[in-house]
């Protein structure tokens, strides 16, 4: 029997990866809900975050990933959530994170981390005759943290594999839906 986190975690993979539409709860256009059909369990997401090099690192490069966040509630059976920050990568190589692998986080200047609880996701896409590779990590944050990052001017990460490590960062511009997307989560 699957739990109801793989469950819904199944649901988000297939939203990541474009296989199911969203319904489009909230006025924001990024952010949506899917609720399953067996255990109508819901789960929000908010998509479409994007990111970019930090100031001091240099210039993206056609080889490094296009990195954006999605950040993810789930509703489990005992009607408690769990919040996720999703790095999710396109193109350039691949860090193939393990359970208790990590983000390091500076949010406004003050330090964290985040554990994924599973490791990646990685698919490759066919367009045409050309393949990129898609890598989905999951993270556990805490209600707690998302709020004061609704409220952060910078957000710098980095997501640490055995493969190396990847720096990125945004700012209050593009998570601007975040307080709308927590607001939408606290009914859960």
């Amino acid at each position: 029997m699957i739990s109801g986190m793989a469950r819904s975690f199944a649901a988000f993979l297939l939203l990541v990866v474009g296989l199911t539409p969203g319904l489009g709860l909230a006025q924001s256009k990024h952010i949506h809900e899917e609720v399953d059909p067996y255990s109508h369990l819901r789960t929000l997401f908010l998509g479409d975050v994007t990111t970019k090099a930090c100031p001091e690192d240099p210039p993206l490069g056609l080889h490094d990933p296009v990195v954006e966040l999605i950040f993810g509630v789930f509703e489990k059976p005992d009607h408690t959530v769990e919040y996720f920050l999703t790095a999710d990568l396109t193109g350039g190589p691949v860090l193939n994170l393990r359970k208790g692998d990590t983000m390091d986080s500076l949010m406004d200047g003050g330090v964290g981390w985040f554990v994924t609880p599973m490791g990646s996701t990685v698919n490759t896409i066919y367009r045409g005759d050309r393949s990129y590779v898609h890598e989905t990590i999951p993270f556990h944050v805490e209600r707690g943290n998302l709020e004061f990052l609704s409220q952060a001017k910078t957000f710098q990460f980095r997501v640490n594999g055995p493969r190396g490590a990847v720096q990125r960062c945004t700012d209050a511009k593009r998570l601007r839906d975040l307080a709308e997307f927590l607001d939408a989560a606290a009914v859960y």
